[in-house]
């Protein structure tokens, strides 16, 4: 899959039901493809709308058409932009060893939520 996000320009996430984690996200944003998301879930904690990709309001075609707007006038430099703090924070907070810590961090907390004194 990196190889197909890394050749479009653009990539769409229209999910109609939030999703906690947005692989597909995370993993245009590495591969440098402008991401268009659904503004719910999984999606509002990796992009921040204008800064690491766009939102859109979820089942709202209008507002997609405006996002895919925006994206197409955007100028080359602010498209770059855009782009390299989505893969910056790619890179930082969903590289394997952070998922792996913080895959840990949730069992021991929920582990010493559930201990009976």
């Amino acid at each position: 899959m990196p190889i197909a996000y890394h050749a479009a320009n653009i990539t769409l996430n229209t999910s109609l039901q939030p999703e906690s984690f947005g692989r597909t996200i995370v993993e245009a944003q590495a591969a440098r493809s402008l991401i268009i998301a659904s503004g719910h879930g999984g999606a509002t904690e990796n992009i921040r709308h204008g800064y690491s990709g766009l939102l859109f309001t979820p089942n709202c075609i209008d507002s997609l058409a405006v996002c895919l707007e925006e994206a197409m006038a955007l100028e080359p430099e602010e498209h770059a932009m855009i782009i390299d703090n989505a893969c910056k924070w790619a890179n930082q907070h969903a590289n394997e060893a952070t998922m792996i810590d913080k895959t840990i961090q949730l069992y021991h907390a929920m582990e010493t939520s559930t201990q009976v004194s």
